[in-house]
């Protein structure tokens, strides 16, 4: 074999490596189930392109042609290029974080994908790939529900080795259209279902093995994204396919067949079976004329984050904010309805408001027409036979369009999903330009001596990238879960770290971690701060690692505060961080600049008024509470802490009317301990046995509540009242007869039963 077709061979070798990328999973790596994957993904990329480059500049005929996909792919990644420069925080765009491993770098990554695979793969390659790419899907949702049969999932939707549901959901989802695709193309090829029933039974069963694999990961999006795909494929085969009939029966059958599925679930989602179902109540949910409801309860958290997106967009129109840039917008505008949901989203879960916030108004048409360039590529009247398509290829390929297009409207997407979705690409740009590729092998340069020296320079250009974008970041990402593992009481290899070694074993890796500056080093700032606490205020920890670990944390954040200024993330951890070790004026400072960058986030106002609050300071504590409070009343946490600093600060009648205020909207934070300690704390017995009172009338017959009252009776020093709530307790529940009988021996002595246990 000549070196071109070494080159050649090994370059497809690496090309079906990237197949199995979804099936890493690396436990020993912080974020497992996407670092792993990430790193591979790079490495395995960079090798191939410098292969191919190697290859090109030996024999030019494996240059792609150019096609309207090429077109948009470049100028795709040319706006994200100047989205990235223009960045809130250009080397978070470009880099990412092991969280998602995403960034501006993964695109270039997969437009690298693209052009090797472009121009290398021919049709039966392209076949075997798809084949190995179905293969693959079927072994990653075989572990997946294996896990599940085991007890593995405890969360009632499977997810297999993506650690995410959503993700495993669109993956099964694309390769039931890949599956039907090779289906429809091997009748096509073959000329007749007949000849072909064997291996289509086959792709069949694939491809509903996949489709089982999507329901139980409980994805909605995936499932109206099925829903819509399976409508698109069918319908268009009703229409316009003409040379094979029985094909248009079986595609008019499904079609009626998918609304007939929908109309029943619809009908039946109030019935005990599909009630009993998690996943079946989940996508019955879905089901419904009336929108308005659907997204004020099940989507209403995602109606909340699109809205703050819009907001976002009308701040940036043009080239948007960058990559991994939605926390600046998800903080400027944050939405105080959305104090229960998650308080740290960094996308819209919706992959065109993201790509409007990465990229801008050019951003997101510029992703847009990837979807454009394809489905014209597709259904284009074809200049030459050889670059034509079936009317079932044309119909399925655009319905798994359809489905990953509806699909994306719920959800981002992920690295896996990329991949497929840039193979696509590849293989329908190569399908449609294969007429007239030169096959005449003639070098792009014609010089061996300059080839030699271009092959050496692509060299040392990959092992310099792979070093520091992958080795490097690789060799934090290590140090950071050693640290994390220290931790946990547990040593590299699994021993035990005693008490006395744990915090020094975090310090040396965590240092080593921040050392790497790596793109990880965001993530290892937080997880200082986080563990800074417990190892500054250990006792059995020397003065030395003490003062290292507080060299460390604030020398990181230092640098911080200047590469990200805007961002009040970094600062609410340094703020937890300082009001953990008892430096509450500092802390007071740095949750002022959190608010001054999300001024409508609860959790900010609500740490400053308790820092406030433990400087004794009432009257700011006060003011950022009530702004919480008054941002959302429905706030449980808002109102509780509200109402407990206006009983320290003896406002008896603001307290009280909040306190109504609550309970007419449905929450009750009367029974909330901190409340309850501070009314003990103030002396306040008189609201405490009112309160009490008004418990045991709403439960008289509760132990439970009975019990509770006892302890309040006997604070107040009520001790007749305190032992007949016991015995009224014990002849209610039984069983508390001896611990009861015990309590009211302590009190008739004189004592306290809580200060008495151990």
């Amino acid at each position: 074999m000549n070196i071109n077709g070494l080159l050649r061979n090994s370059i497809i070798g690496l090309l079906f490596l990237v197949l199995v990328i979804p099936l890493v999973v690396s436990g020993s790596m912080f974020f497992p189930f996407i670092a792993g994957k990430g790193f591979l993904f790079r490495t395995i990329i960079e090798i191939a392109l410098a292969l191919y480059l190697a290859l090109v500049i030996r024999d030019r005929s494996y240059i792609p042609r150019k096609s309207a996909i090429t077109w948009s792919l470049i100028s795709f990644l040319v706006v994200m290029a100047v989205a990235t420069i223009l960045s809130e925080n250009p080397f978070k765009s470009f880099w990412s974080n092991y969280e998602r491993m995403e960034g501006y770098v993964t695109m270039l990554h997969l437009g690298a994908y693209f052009l090797v695979l472009a121009g290398v793969f021919t049709r039966d390659l392209w076949r075997s790939l798809l084949n190995t790419s179905l293969a693959a899907s079927v072994i990653i949702g075989g572990y997946a529900f294996m896990s599940d049969r085991f007890g593995e999932n405890i969360l009632g939707r499977i997810q297999g080795t993506f650690g995410n549901s959503t993700y495993l959901g669109v993956y099964a989802l694309l390769h039931v259209f890949i599956a039907a695709f090779l289906a429809l193309r091997l009748v096509e090829y073959r000329g007749s279902f007949k000849k072909s029933w064997t291996p289509v039974a086959i792709y069949t069963l694939l491809a509903i093995f996949n489709t089982y694999i999507m329901y139980s990961t409980g994805t909605r999006g995936s499932f109206v994204g099925l829903v819509a795909g399976a409508l698109v494929t069918t319908i268009l085969i009703a229409i316009f396919e003409r040379t094979r009939p029985q094909m248009r029966k079986i595609a008019v059958g499904v079609c009626i067949a998918v609304v007939l599925v929908i109309i029943g679930l619809g009908s039946a989602k109030e019935t005990p079976f599909v009630q009993s179902s998690p996943i079946l109540s989940r996508f019955s949910s879905l089901i419904t004329l009336d929108v308005a409801s659907l997204l004020e309860n099940q989507g209403h958290a995602r109606s909340l984050i699109w809205g703050m997106a819009w907001e976002g967009f009308k701040d940036r129109p043009i080239f948007g904010w960058g990559q991994e840039s939605f926390n600046y917008v998800f903080a400027e505008h944050y939405n105080p309805e959305m104090y229960d949901q998650e308080q740290w989203f960094d996308r819209s879960h919706n992959v065109f408001f993201d790509w409007m916030i990465a990229g801008g108004a050019l951003g997101l048409l510029s992703y847009l027409s990837l979807f454009v360039s394809i489905i014209y590529l597709i259904w284009r009247k074809p200049q030459h036979e050889d670059e034509s398509w079936s009317v079932a290829e044309k119909s399925v390929l655009t319905g798994l369009l359809a489905a990953y297009f509806v699909h994306n409207i719920f959800v981002f997407d992920n690295l896996p999903s990329y991949i497929l979705f840039f193979m696509l690409l590849a293989y329908v740009h190569q399908r449609s330009t294969v007429h007239g590729t030169h096959t005449k092998h003639i070098p792009l340069i014609t010089s061996e001596v300059t080839q030699n020296v271009l092959i050496g320079v692509v060299g040392v250009l990959v092992i310099s990238s792979l070093y520091v974008g992958v080795y490097v970041p690789y060799m934090q990402n290590i140090y950071l879960i050693n640290a994390l593992k220290a931790n946990a009481g547990v040593n590299e290899q699994g021993g035990a770290l005693v008490e006395a070694e744990k915090g020094s074993q975090i310090l040396k890796y965590l240092q080593k971690a921040a050392s790497k500056n790596a793109f990880g080093k965001y993530e290892v700032r937080e997880r200082i701060a986080e563990l800074g606490a417990s190892v500054v205020t250990n006792p059995t920890n020397a003065g030395e690692v003490a003062e290292g670990y507080e060299q460390l944390l604030r020398s990181e954040y230092a640098k911080q505060f200047t590469e990200t200024p805007n961002d009040p993330r970094p600062y609410m951890f340094y703020g937890a961080y300082l009001s953990q070790t008892s430096r509450t004026d500092e802390a007071i400072e740095a949750f002022k600049k959190t608010i001054e960058l999300s001024p409508n986030k609860q959790q900010f106002l609500l740490q400053l008024a308790v820092a406030y609050f433990s400087n004794k300071d009432f009257a700011p504590a006060l003011s950022n509470a009530k702004k919480a409070y008054e941002l959302d009343k429905s706030n449980k946490e808002a109102l509780a802490i509200y109402a407990v600093i206006l009983v320290y600060a003896k406002d008896v009648k603001t307290a009280d009317a909040v306190i109504a205020e609550g309970l007419a909207n449905g929450i009750d934070v009367t029974e909330d301990p901190r409340f309850v300690q501070a009314l003990l704390d103030t002396k306040n017995f008189t609201k405490l046995i009112a309160f009490v009172k008004q418990k045991v009338a709403a439960n008289p017959n509760d132990p439970q509540t009975l019990v509770s009252a006892a302890a309040v009776y006997l604070k107040a020093g009520d001790r007749i009242s305190a032992i007949q709530s016991l015995r009224k307790a014990i002849e209610l529940e039984p069983r508390f007869k001896t611990q009861g009988e015990e309590y009211i021996r302590i009190i008739q002595a004189g004592g306290d039963p809580s200060e008495t246990q151990n």
